[in-house]
């Protein structure tokens, strides 16, 4: 990318820049002090734009979506750790901006390129410097135009810019997509709950044995298994998938440039999520069910499961409530369980 690396006289911040003039003994401070970024724009495919004839990049170009930071390290001058930290945070909100508006299968310009070319020339004033075209004339009267790059915006100053881009592009963005994930949500929880409903109305209409017909009831019962207690679970992965819908509507209330484009911080998908999230409260209502050890939620306690199906769903209802920390209290109650048993075996 040589090609955008500006001269000597194009990187100082005026001196020497029209014909004819002398150049200021200071000149060589001035361009040690020049920063070592050049700020250029790539096509979707990760392709150089050439610049125009002064050797600017236009982030307005259809084709510009991608910024390119250009670091010309020489000896002596080398970008420091604010200058690579906001470097950074402009690349997260480009990746964002692609994500949001570019990888569909319909790409959404209107929306995207307002923030595309806001996020250009806060780059360009944080890291390489106020870019403006100064023209010359040459002593046999043709006149050229050039680039020319001036001072920097501080680093407060920079941070504050590229916070309030990014709360604004959150503002813009964060609606949609917590509606989007909570239909997408309910929906695979409604796929994965109408198995566990069909079993649970086929469990409750199992006709009762008799003495010369077992049926299925006295199948199940051989196997220690008691047809109305079955159902009851079925019910408590129901409600869990409720709860773990309710809980995503509560919770995600507040969004960070890595929520555009990451939908949770633990990468599960929707129907991993939901069916792991029932499998814990599943493993917490049968340790209560033995008598390993029960949980208290108000006036109800994971045990009472065994009691009737309206419970069960609202047990269900709100483990899935507490998903982020139904893990944390599966480990508690089953560590807190080998805990003891180790103890015991070492005395």
């Amino acid at each position: 990318m040589s090609e955008y690396k500006p001269s000597s006289a194009e990187s100082t911040q005026g001196g020497g820049a029209l014909s004819g003039t002398t150049a200021a003994p200071a000149q060589p401070a001035a361009k040690a002090a020049t920063s070592v970024f050049t700020l250029a724009v790539a096509d979707k495919a990760g392709a150089l734009l050439p610049p125009d004839a002064a050797g600017i990049a236009d982030p307005c170009r259809r084709e510009a979506c991608e910024l390119v930071f250009d670091v010309q390290i020489e000896r002596g001058s080398a970008p420091d750790t604010t200058d690579l930290a906001l470097y950074r945070r402009l690349e997260k909100i480009g990746h964002a901006l692609r994500e949001l508006y570019l990888s569909g299968p319909v790409p959404n310009e209107e929306r995207f390129r307002p923030h595309f070319v806001r996020l250009f020339y806060i780059a360009q004033l944080a890291l390489e410097g106020d870019v403006s075209k100064e023209t010359s004339v040459s002593p046999d009267g043709r006149t050229s135009t050039r680039k020319k790059v001036g001072g920097r915006l501080s680093a407060e100053a920079a941070r504050a810019e590229i916070t309030a881009l990014e709360a604004d592009l959150i503002e813009d963005a964060a609606p949609g997509l917590k509606n989007s994930r909570l239909i997408r949500l309910a929906g695979t929880a409604a796929q994965l709950a109408l198995p566990f409903l069909v079993a649970y109305v086929l469990l409750m209409l199992l006709p009762l044995p008799t003495t010369t017909q077992p049926g299925v009831v006295g199948l199940l019962r051989q196997l220690g298994i008691e047809h109305d207690v079955a159902a009851n679970f079925m019910l408590l992965w129901v409600g869990t998938f409720v709860g773990v819908c309710l809980s995503y509507a509560i919770r995600t209330h507040e969004f960070g440039i890595a929520d555009l484009t990451c939908d949770n911080p633990d990468f599960l998908e929707p129907h991993v999520r939901l069916l792991l999230t029932g499998t814990f409260a599943a493993v917490l209502a049968m340790v209560a069910v033995v008598g390993l050890g029960d949980m208290e939620i108000g006036s109800i306690k994971l045990s009472h499961i065994l009691i009737g199906p309206k419970k069960a769903f609202v047990i269900g209802a709100i483990l899935g409530l507490s998903e982020q920390k139904l893990l944390g209290t599966v480990q508690a109650k089953l560590g807190g369980f080998f805990g003891s048993a180790d103890t015991k075996k070492t005395t």
